[in-house]
């Protein structure tokens, strides 16, 4: 993925911007066991969509709805796939109350990048940023912040089904 200006940020840095926005993720807190680094920058939405970079829902393989991590047969799904897919984009926004567009452009967004097989989990930001797909704003600028590295642990729930180096 394209990264303008990035940086080095601390993991606690990272921890305070994730608390801050009340992330909810459930591999929010974990931290790759070699090569742990975190970094921000900005990137376009059009650089997001064209990267691996996933969703912290997932499909299921069976019956190709939407499920949670947990599920037993819980596939990965890009954002490019979740947002061509109008059933599962409609899900996921449905409720949400910022479908009207009526939130910060430059709330952070937080995400998880495995550097062995260069896959990206966007574990804060998933609705805003798949809003902002579907609106076609794909060169809206998104502020990212991210934690990098080998080998997440299982208990990386989202991470452990997106990292294709299992």
């Amino acid at each position: 993925m394209l990264r303008h200006g990035e940086r080095p940020v601390t993991y606690e840095e990272f921890l305070r911007i994730a608390l801050e926005l009340r992330c909810a993720a459930a591999s929010a807190l974990e931290r790759p066991r070699v090569g742990a680094a975190c970094r921000a920058y900005t990137a376009t939405v059009a650089d997001v969509l064209a990267a691996d970079t996933y969703a912290v829902r997932f499909r299921d393989a069976r019956s190709g709805n939407l499920v949670d991590w947990n599920h037993p047969h819980a596939t990965p799904l890009t954002f490019r796939d979740l947002v061509q897919h109008g059933d599962h984009l409609e899900s996921l926004l449905a409720g949400w109350g910022g479908a009207s567009g009526e939130w910060s452009r430059g709330q952070p967004y937080l995400a998880l990048h495995c550097a062995g097989c260069e896959r990206i989990v966007m574990i804060d930001g998933m609705r805003r940023l798949a809003w902002l797909a579907s609106e076609e704003e794909i060169g809206q600028e998104l502020f990212i912040v991210e934690q990098s590295g080998f080998h997440w642990p299982r208990s990386a729930a989202d991470m452990g089904v997106v990292c294709a180096c299992r």
